[in-house]
């Protein structure tokens, strides 16, 4: 996907880039609290979105794994 973008990027179209979850869920395999682990997962997003050249996250936060998405705020 990284490659897209980047050719996407380079053509000069303008990436936005949308993240649902928040990531947090994937904190057990690293020992640190959800919170923590969705604060990582936000960092990440961020940085690899700068080395992309996409111009903009947005951020829906809504909690990993669950059973249903709060369709209102993905819109």
């Amino acid at each position: 996907m990284g490659g897209t973008f980047a050719k996407l990027v380079e053509s000069m179209a303008v990436i936005i880039s949308v993240v649902v979850t928040n990531g947090g869920r994937s904190s057990k395999l690293f020992a640190l609290t959800e919170q923590r682990m969705a604060e990582v997962k936000r960092k990440e997003a961020l940085r690899s979105a700068g080395v992309l050249g996409v111009k903009d996250v947005l951020f829906c936060d809504e909690p990993d794994a669950t059973d249903e998405i709060n369709t209102t705020v993905v819109r």
